[in-house]
């Protein structure tokens, strides 16, 4: 004998299921307004930021230090402020991006999983995201020597050191090769540049690394991430940046 549904228990079937896939829209939506303005985690994987943020340390950034950027996209829509001197960020070093589709469906995958799979690594993989210092801004004049950076602004007749012209206190690795003289490329100086508009120079802390401004060239205001605000692990190494 078949048993048959009254048409007003399959309507609230229908809607249960619909108010529940209504609840896991807003939770998703807001989970991905939080990490795509508000906080975004990230994970030290290297030695270029010692001695003031070693491997392994995991760092919180926040692109809302900046302004409110288009979803799955590094454009921004509204600029609170611009980078200042001294500002450890995350960078994107290329300008190419998965398509809209394909970052709406790695979000989704990351989502319902924790955060433990993914499609692609859209922080740390193909779009090649570090962690580096600001050095030099818009209009700034620079060089390099024993891995120290000099600045000399619009408004300014003479160079000072960065550590002089910086918003944050900061040390450095500045150990030199003996086998890499001062007359190859990267080595611990370069001659002035002036930076144009909308560019930005960036260096690891540790000077010895060179995957930097000093090897692929000044970056604009897009490729500027977030900002890193705040170390949380290891948790006595707990500190705001």
């Amino acid at each position: 004998m078949k048993h048959f549904e009254s048409y007003s228990v399959k309507l609230q079937r229908r809607k249960k299921i619909f108010s529940f896939l209504q609840y896991i829209l807003i939770v998703f939506l807001s989970f991905e307004l939080f990490i795509n303005d508000f906080a975004r985690p990230y994970k030290i994987t290297n030695d270029s930021m010692s001695p003031n943020l070693l491997e392994n340390y995991h760092v919180i950034t926040s692109p809302l230090v900046y302004g409110i950027k288009a979803p799955f996209s590094n454009k921004k829509l509204i600029t609170f402020a611009l980078p200042k001197r001294g500002d450890i960020v995350t960078i994107s070093q290329s300008s190419k991006t998965p398509s809209v589709f394909l970052q709406c469906l790695n979000a989704i995958v990351r989502f319902f999983t924790l955060q433990q799979c993914q499609i692609f690594d859209a922080y740390t993989d193909n779009t090649g995201v570090l962690v580096r210092r600001i050095v030099g801004i818009p209009g700034d004049t620079i060089y390099m020597d024993k891995y120290l950076i000099y600045n000399k602004n619009q408004k300014s007749y003479h160079f000072l050191s960065e550590f002089e012209v910086s918003s944050e206190t900061y040390d450095l690795v500045t150990q030199s090769h003996e086998l890499w003289p001062d007359s190859l490329p990267f080595s611990s100086k370069f001659e002035a540049i002036t930076l144009g508009e909308n560019q930005y120079f960036v260096l690891s802390d540790n000077r010895t690394r060179i995957n930097d401004s000093r090897y692929w060239g000044v970056i604009s205001l897009d490729n500027i991430i977030a900002k890193v605000i705040l170390v949380y692990w290891p948790f006595q190494k707990f500190q705001k940046l």
